[in-house]
């Protein structure tokens, strides 16, 4: 339900999902943009890619990524955005945005040290390996990754020194969404135990929640 409605699951016009439709490299990055919050409605005045137009609708995305570490830019300054995105590219990109890339590119690189981070925190769990992404592969590797708490570096230099002991995800960070377990005694104004509250709201364990238009 949090990944509906954060429009994180590719869908056709019906609403469903074909889950072996191939994922391009431009549409995961904005997938990826929403997962991080970025506003995709602004307008772009330069861009890092000779074959993305500054005027194109995923520029700002795709600078805003490159900006914050996630995307690189090669030496022919080239894209590819309407290639299928492959398995070690996703899963490279899913790694650095939950802060893990530092620690990737130091114990192994593209991309086997990001396929060992992302084992390491249990990212690739139901994730299928296979070269190219699909929606089903797209679905399994965001739902696993907002799951996932984030790394933070606690010391930088010869013995750098990272945790992940902390609840921050990539929910909590960019949209003040947070996961808990509970008994639901009452929601949208529905009681299940005598107890009620309002609209958009849902009580669990005896603690009120604003729930928006998430289903619970």
């Amino acid at each position: 339900a949090v990944l509906e409605a954060l429009g994180l699951l590719s869908t056709d016009s019906y609403g469903n999902v074909d889950n072996a439709k191939e994922i391009t490299r431009v549409d995961f990055a904005a997938t990826v943009g929403k997962i991080l919050n970025i506003n995709p409605t602004v307008s772009a005045t330069t861009t890092y890619y000779a074959d993305v137009a500054a005027d194109n609708w995923a520029t700002y995305t795709l600078n805003t990524l490159v900006d914050m570490g996630v995307l690189s830019v090669s030496d022919d300054r080239l894209f590819r955005p309407n290639d299928v995105i492959t398995y070690n590219e996703a899963v490279k990109i899913i790694v650095c945005i939950l802060g893990y890339g530092d620690y990737a590119a130091r114990t192994g690189g593209f991309p086997a040290g990001y396929i060992a981070a992302a084992n390491r925190i249990k990212l690739l769990d139901g994730v299928c390996s296979a070269p190219n992404v699909t929606n089903a592969t797209l679905t399994a590797l965001v739902y696993n990754a907002v799951h996932t708490k984030m790394l933070e570096v606690d010391k930088i230099g010869t013995n750098t020194s990272y945790t992940n002991k902390n609840e921050t995800t990539l929910l909590s960070l960019y949209h003040n969404i947070y996961f808990d377990d509970g008994i639901v005694e009452a929601v949208n104004g529905l009681t299940l135990s005598g107890k009620s509250v309002g609209a958009n709201k849902c009580l669990i364990n005896g603690t009120v929640y604003n729930i928006g238009k998430l289903a619970v």
